[in-house]
């Protein structure tokens, strides 16, 4: 079964499911236009809610409270933006 079909899977844990979102960064969807830089940042992680809404939560705010939690969208500049690296197949 390949990553979209067990991201819909309702049988699949959300914490599996957060993870394989968490890998999955489709430019050519719109992903980088809605989310600018977070869309590939390394910080970053994709969170799902029991109604099926995505956010974009930054994981440095966890230690640097000079990063919100959930950053308004379109990000154009961040200090902290850590460019994820494309994931090898």
């Amino acid at each position: 079964m390949d990553d979209e079909k067990l991201i819909r899977d309702p049988t699949i844990a959300r914490s599996a499911r957060n993870e394989l979102l968490g890998r999955i960064v489709h430019p050519e969807k719109g992903c980088r236009e809605r989310a600018g830089l977070c869309a590939d940042c390394r910080q970053m992680r994709l969170i799902t809610s029991d109604r099926d809404s995505t956010f974009y939560m930054c994981q440095r705010s966890a230690w640097d409270k000079n990063f919100a939690k959930y950053p308004r969208l379109h990000v154009v500049r961040c200090l902290g933006y850590d460019k994820n690296s494309p994931v090898e197949t």
